[in-house]
Order: C-alpha cells, then sequence, then structure tokens
C-alpha cells in the first residue's frame, strides 16, 4: 500500500506499508469523516512519525490492490482522471460538443476539475442525464459543504478530498440554465 499525502504548502509526503495485518488495519482506520476531523493524523511506524494538522492537508491518496470500502460521493459514475492531457482534451471536446450548455433533460459526460490548496487538482469525468439543473447546482453546493469528498482511484484504492481546501470547481461544459444570482460571463 502506498499512500500520498498533498498539503496546502505545495509539499508531498509518501508513505508505504507493505505488512498485510498493517494495511487492514489502516484500511479500517481510513474512514472518510475521520481523515480530516481529529486535531492530527499521525503517520508513523517505528523510527519514523509524521503528525500532521488536517488543516494542511488537501487531499491523500491511498492506493493499494485491496478492496476499499468507501462512501463514493458522486457514485458510480465518476471517474478521476490523472493525466491533465487527456482531461484537457476530452473537457474540450465536452464543451464543444454542448456550445450553448448541458440542459435538463440531456445525457452527457461532463468533467469536473477541483482545484486545491497547494497547486494540486482532482480531475474527474461523470456521466449521467441532467435532471434539473437547479438541484444540480444545488448538490455542487451540498459537495462544498461535506468535510471530505471520496473517488474511487484509477489505480486502486481512493482519494480523499479535504473540502475545506477546495479553492475551486469548474465543470465543462457548462450549462444552458443558471440559477439566480449566478454572474453570466464567458471564459477566456
Amino acid at each position: 500500500m502506498d499512500i500520498r499525502v498533498y498539503l496546502t504548502n505545495g509539499d508531498v509526503l509518501d508513505f508505504s506499508q507493505n505488512d498485510p495485518a498493517l494495511v487492514q488495519a489502516i484500511l479500517a482506520e481510513a474512514h472518510a469523516n475521520k481523515l480530516f476531523s481529529g486535531h492530527s493524523l499521525i503517520l508513523g511506524c517505528g523510527a519514523a512519525c509524521t503528525l500532521l494538522q488536517p488543516s494542511a492537508i488537501s487531499r491523500i491518496d491511498l492506493l493499494t490492490t485491496e478492496p476499499v470500502s468507501i462512501p463514493t460521493t458522486l457514485g458510480d459514475e465518476v471517474t478521476v482522471i490523472e493525466d491533465e492531457e487527456v482531461f484537457r482534451v476530452r473537457s474540450k471536446a465536452a464543451t464543444s460538443a454542448f456550445r450553448e450548455g448541458v440542459a435538463p433533460g440531456e445525457q452527457y459526460v461532463g468533467y469536473l476539475c477541483f482545484e486545491l490548496a497547494g497547486g494540486y487538482r482532482v480531475m474527474a469525468e461523470l456521466q449521467r442525464r441532467l435532471q434539473n439543473q437547479i438541484q444540480f447546482f444545488q448538490n455542487l453546493n451540498r459537495l462544498l459543504e461535506m468535510p471530505v469528498m471520496v473517488f474511487p482511484h484509477p489505480r486502486g484504492g481512493a482519494v480523499y478530498l479535504n473540502v475545506a481546501n477546495v479553492v475551486s470547481l469548474h465543470t465543462a461544459p457548462g450549462f444552458a440554465e443558471y440559477p439566480k444570482g449566478a454572474l453570466l460571463v464567458e471564459a477566456q
């Protein structure tokens, strides 16, 4: 098991565990609601120990071939994309396909980019039918009120986002309708 911790100051810390019993103990402890809720997150074993302020963590990737029981944030139709160029090409194609934005009732493939403190990103592909536009924005706002978002990692395991350190959320394509109070502007 490999654990990568992305800090708000731009640092990345890497940890590993090869003992199967300890891997299972880590999986049992790595509950989404516990990772960022304590006074500190302790990562250590033997000769080294690291204590981290949860507020200093943007993201934790837990990479493992073991099954991880996680509550996914957006459901099964979300895929994390690790390659920024692949994400850019796909999101540009989706924007071209829906030049006027996605309208209620349309089936679409959309792209979400979570910008995190420290300069990190989590990019995801989302496949669904847009049921109700206002409900979609309410759901996005609810996501940003959660303490943690969890996504399946494409190489196995899970990606945990500390929502307190989400700087912005970009969607591609945009939408045909926006809620009252939105600033209707064109991106440059």
